[in-house]
């Protein structure tokens, strides 16, 4: 079980329609002009572009629309009009440019933990990537906890990238990806290795996207992070973490410029996040047309982060030596 062969796993498209994506457009959508080559370099320049660029969001859930999962859908919605998306977009999309480039790779579908090792259903898309012969898990579309480079797919792998540390191990049958927290490992999600098929993916998109009980249909979600820092938007709470486990909330004043805290956030309050005693509460946007007409003033989640300077966190996390990175 420790050993990991993607070759009863892959197959060479599967139906998920890789073809159809403007390799040239994604590319310059990520801000990537690196080779494009099948190399364990390349995977995970494209992962941190991506990581970089695109940032997680569920704002078309919020609106009740509709979110195809097709390649030329993803492509319009998050390389053409410039938008973010949630798991299963973005990793489908990552997973299209990567067998454009010849990478071999299987989709899966994982369960959410976060600290719990309650049995969700499977509400997560995640990619185990071979590069150089060796396998990777890759994952653009997690959010909060979620992946800046791809991690060895192996037991005990180690990765620390800035101020964050992962692990890969083992439950059972199932591989679970853990984030280093100042108390000890936290689990982020599980898989097992198992085919999936489109079919799969639109069962568990569709349930998430729709039913009254997944964590995205009652509320405005988005997130994005760097080496140093990780920001949640959730409703009007715009939260800060840092790995040293401070947390700063700011409460959202109305009207919020969504794209505004996707692209650029901010852990002080500036002008249009002022601190408000208000709870936060957010309408179920699907039902409510003042709601749904300010997000859908909102303009795309486009823009690249800007830099930020190191932490200042003396907290160094008692772990094993990280993977090196390559």
């Amino acid at each position: 079980m420790g050993n990991v062969t993607l070759t009863e796993e892959r197959t060479a498209d599967g139906g998920w329609g890789a073809e159809s994506l403007d390799l040239d457009a994604y590319f310059a959508r990520i801000g990537y002009d690196g080779p494009r080559t099948a190399t364990t370099r390349t995977l995970a320049a494209l992962h941190r572009a991506h990581h970089a660029a695109v940032c997680f969001e569920n704002l078309d859930v919020a609106l009740g629309r509709e979110m195809p999962l097709d390649v030329e859908s993803l492509q319009r919605k998050m390389v053409a009009t410039r938008r973010g998306g949630y798991c299963f977009e973005q990793n489908l999309l990552f997973a299209a440019a990567l067998e454009r480039l010849g990478f071999p790779l299987t989709r899966h579908l994982a369960r959410i933990r976060r600290g719990w090792r309650t049995v969700r259903y499977r509400s997560h898309a995640a990619l185990v990537v071979e590069a150089e012969g060796r396998p990777y898990l890759c994952d653009v579309g997690y959010g909060d906890e979620g992946l800046i480079e791809p991690i060895p797919f192996e037991p005990g792998a180690r990765l620390t990238v800035g101020d964050w540390t992962w692990g890969v191990g083992l439950d059972g049958d199932e591989w679970i990806l853990q984030s280093l927290h100042p108390d000890g490992w936290f689990d982020v999600y599980a898989l097992r290795l198992e085919r999936h098929h489109p079919a799969d993916f639109e069962v568990s998109h569709y349930y998430t996207a729709h039913h009254p009980a997944s964590r995205f249909t009652g509320a405005v979600v988005a997130m994005r992070g760097d080496e140093h820092v990780r920001h949640t938007l959730k409703n009007r709470t715009l939260a800060a973490r840092y790995a040293d486990g401070r947390t700063l909330r700011t409460e959202l004043a109305p009207p919020t410029r969504w794209s505004t805290c996707c692209a650029a956030p901010s852990a002080s309050p500036s002008p249009a996040r002022r601190p408000s005693s208000s709870s936060g509460a957010w309408p179920r946007t699907a039902t409510d047309p003042a709601a749904r007409d300010r997000l859908e003033e909102a303009p795309p989640c486009s823009d690249r982060p800007p830099a930020r300077k190191a932490s200042t966190s003396a907290w160094s996390p008692s772990a094993p030596p990280p993977t090196t990175r390559t």
